[in-house]
């Protein structure tokens, strides 16, 4: 049921009435009548302590800055570059973003075989909005093949991992298909 009481006002407010119907039920003369009409408000209007709603599960930390967040705009995308150790951290045209689909762009850097890059994808002004790994544990070190969630709502300082296995240019992505939980993939292009 959807209302427009905040769930803990609407807990206080049944513990009110029911705090009230047991105040003019105590008032009655006859102490049978008493019991049972307590007993029975008690059964019906569920006066206690707890309440019967279920409680919601918490959204973590990463989901309230989700949902506070916006999604970045077409625009915005169209306007990022891949940017990381590659290119000493500068945005440079060679690594604007170009759309390659429907809401997917790339951009390729030229990498050597096992030597570890850091990147992501942002802005002219990277403090302004940018894309980077969504967890840690399951998104950060990208393979070739392996796609990763990201996060791209507001400042995200969150690089990604990358080390090739072979000297070569490689076919950075990012994926925009579902705006929000864009993925992020890493392609050897020759």
């Amino acid at each position: 049921m959807t209302s427009w009481l905040p769930e803990n006002s609407l807990i206080d407010l049944r513990r009110d009435l029911c705090l009230a119907s047991i105040d003019v039920i105590t008032n009655l003369k006859n102490p049978t009548v008493k019991r049972l009409l307590i007993a029975l408000s008690i059964v019906l209007s569920g006066c206690n302590s707890t309440s019967h709603t279920p409680a919601r599960p918490q959204p973590s930390a990463s989901e309230k800055a989700e949902e506070q967040a916006p999604t970045l705009s077409i625009s915005a995308i169209e306007q990022m570059y891949l940017r990381g150790s590659f290119s000493l951290w500068n945005y440079q045209s060679q690594y604007q973003l170009q759309r390659v689909g429907n809401r997917r762009y790339s951009a390729a850097a030229e990498l050597s075989e096992g030597k570890v890059y850091e990147f992501m994808f942002s802005g002219k002004d990277a403090s302004k909005a940018n894309c980077g790994y969504q967890d840690k544990t399951k998104d950060q070190w990208l393979k070739v093949g392996k796609t990763s969630s990201a996060r791209c709502q507001g400042v995200v300082l969150q690089n990604f991992i990358f080390k090739p296995v072979v000297s070569g240019v490689y076919e950075f992505f990012l994926d925009f298909t579902n705006a929000k939980k864009p993925t992020v993939y890493v392609k050897k292009a020759y």
